[in-house]
Formats: C-alpha cells, structure tokens, sequence
C-alpha cells in the first residue's frame, strides 16, 4: 500500500493507532476519519472490527436481485457476504463468558 500521503493527511493519533496494531471494535465505533485514515486504518483493524467495517460498508452497496454477470459483481454480492457470515459464525464460540453468566443470572427462575 502506498503511504507517501500519511504524514499530511493521517492525524498522529490516528497514525499511533495503526502502528500499536488490533484496533478494537469499540475504539473503531468511535473514530472519527478522512477517507484517507480509513484507508490507512483497515490494516490494524482486529479481526471484530474488520467484520463490523466490511458489514457497514456492505449495507451501503445497492441491492443486487440477478444473478451476477461480473467478477465483481460475484465478489461484492456473493462471496463477501458469504466470507462474512461465515467469520462472524466463528466468533460465535468467542462470545465472553461474562455476557453468558449474565444472561444465565437473568433467566434462572430460582434468582
């Protein structure tokens, strides 16, 4: 990837983010960014964040009701959402116990 432009169009906090690396979905959510620092963000995203980046940038793609007749056309509305679901399927088992236990607290008729 090119970054001749990093220095005058990436802000140094956002510049620091990416060369810390597994930039988390929370602090992803709450950037604010030139296209410039996303493009330079994708990279250090973790692997939540990118999921999250991938599904929000896909919801603004227009509706595709045909079969595609493109390589392009096959990859943007077919394999991505594919990929997609299938690596937020192996978050799945990732989900932190303290959401479970919580949930469990909830639900038990006993508590």
């Amino acid at each position: 990837m090119k970054t001749d432009y990093i220095d005058c169009l990436v802000r140094p906090e956002i510049q620091a983010l990416v060369a810390k690396g597994n930039i988390s979905l929370n602090i992803y959510k709450e950037l604010r960014m030139n296209s410039y620092e996303m493009w330079t963000v994708y990279p250090a995203l973790s692997d939540r964040a990118l999921a999250y980046a991938i599904s929000q940038h896909l919801s603004q793609v227009a509706p595709f009701g045909k079969l595609p007749s493109t390589y392009e056309e096959t990859c943007l509305h077919v394999l991505l959402p594919l990929l997609l679901d299938r690596f937020e399927k192996a978050f799945a088992p990732l989900v932190p116990i303290q959401q479970e236990i919580s949930s469990r607290i909830k639900n038990d008729p006993i508590i």
